[in-house]
């Protein structure tokens, strides 16, 4: 019995590292996305200061 106490705990702290990892993950994720969205608003603005630079 004391064996499945100590699976059933290893289990557990894995689990909860998992988590832990998923969720930098996540927020690794989403500074990549904001990021993105950030440079997508940056080209655009670049290309509306050149079009106002040529006309």
């Amino acid at each position: 019995m004391t064996r499945l106490v100590d699976i059933s705990k290893s289990i557990s702290c894995n689990m909860n590292e998992i988590n832990q990892k998923s969720e930098l993950i996540a927020g690794k994720i989403d500074r990549a996305m904001n990021m993105t969205e950030e440079n997508k608003q940056a080209v655009s603005k670049i290309f509306s200061y050149l079009e106002r630079l040529i006309i």
